[in-house]
């Protein structure tokens, strides 16, 4: 078991407790475990002062954590918790991360099953902005635009 971060730790054992939590969300397979391991994870990260150093992962870690929060979420039928924490991976994760285009297009897609063209346009836009050479995030962002 992972044990929990606290305020006495330093920025960085935080994060290396937060990478922790996320190696083992993904080795159990009950998702209230996972999001109970992910919520840890998103913890160690904004709960304490100081805030992580700026070459540190720490933000990656938070955004990865919510995102993998939101798509367990998802899976739970909790729609409006896993609308908040892709919503958080979306706007908060590194520009140049991987993890900001996968939960903007988790987002989009969400939205836009819901019928919600004007977020889901956004979210789209956003993914397009990250990577502008992505045929999927074009296409989803024309049609949500032509609707």
């Amino acid at each position: 078991e992972v044990p929990p971060c606290t305020g006495d730790q330093s920025a960085k054992q935080r994060e290396k407790r937060a990478e922790q939590h996320l190696t083992k969300a993904s080795e159990v397979k009950d998702d209230n475990a996972k999001i109970a391991h992910l919520t840890k994870a998103i913890a160690c990260i904004g709960d304490f002062p100081p805030p992580p150093p700026p070459d540190s992962n720490a933000n990656e870690i938070a955004s990865l954590a919510a995102f993998r929060r939101g798509v367990a979420l998802e899976r739970m039928g909790k729609r409006e918790a896993a609308t908040h924490d892709l919503t958080t991976a979306c706007s908060t994760a590194p520009m140049a991360s991987k993890i900001f285009h996968d939960a903007c297009m988790e987002l989009g897609m969400w939205f836009h099953q819901g019928g919600d063209a004007d977020r889901a346009r956004g979210a789209f836009a956003m993914a397009v902005v990250r990577d502008p050479s992505n045929e999927r995030a074009w296409s989803n962002h024309g049609v949500v635009i032509q609707q």
